[in-house]
């Protein structure tokens, strides 16, 4: 077992069993002489609902998330398209898709048997939007890993430093400091 497979089995479980099973699989990676993964994995953090919420959305509902990350998309060609009346009807279902998004999350946490807060869904909202917004964010979103909610300013890329439990892991964005982050912050910093 692997950090990134061991990481997408604890992002998957419910809130109450992370701890428990973080320190079992640490353990067990112990026992086999993987010193170095169970360092890895005793420093994977809890997610907050928030986080924990939007992991299961693109677990359990990823149809949905794929709309907001296509949604996502079409906002930005429009924007460089410099397409204002596209852009007025993306923006009122832009707002609208991410409640309905976070909606389901709350059917979704529900479901699950872990009620979240209306903060927390706030911090879901928030999260799509970002995704939204940014690329990196997007595959963040996707990954099923993160370990924090994101924002954005819909200018500067997302901060996703400390955001993902494996970065780079299959569908997460590359880290933090990477050339290819580099090159869209410096895009994003010459467009402002």
């Amino acid at each position: 077992m692997g950090l990134e497979s061991a990481a997408r089995e604890l992002y998957g479980l419910l809130p109450g069993q992370f701890v428990a099973a973080r320190t079992a699989t640490a353990r067990a990676a112990a026992q086999n002489g993987d010193k170095e993964l169970a360092r890895q994995v005793k420093a994977l953090p809890k997610p907050p609902a928030a986080a924990w919420l939007v992991d299961m959305l693109a677990v359990h509902r990823r149809d949905e998330v794929d709309e907001v990350i296509r949604l996502g998309r079409a906002i930005s060609e429009a924007q460089e398209q410099l397409d204002l009346e596209q852009l007025r009807q993306l923006g009122g279902q832009r707002r609208r898709l991410r409640a309905a998004v976070a909606e389901a999350g709350r059917g979704l946490a529900a479901e699950l048997g872990q009620p979240v807060s209306a903060a927390a869904l706030a911090e879901v909202e928030q999260t799509l939007h970002a995704a939204m917004a940014d690329p990196d964010a997007a595959a963040a979103v996707v990954s099923g890993l993160l370990t924090g909610p994101l924002s954005s300013n819909g200018i500067d890329p997302v901060e996703l430093e400390g955001k993902v439990a494996v970065p780079g892991a299959a569908g997460a964005p590359p880290a933090p400091g990477s050339r290819k982050r580099q090159v869209v912050h410096e895009l994003a910093r010459r467009r402002a």
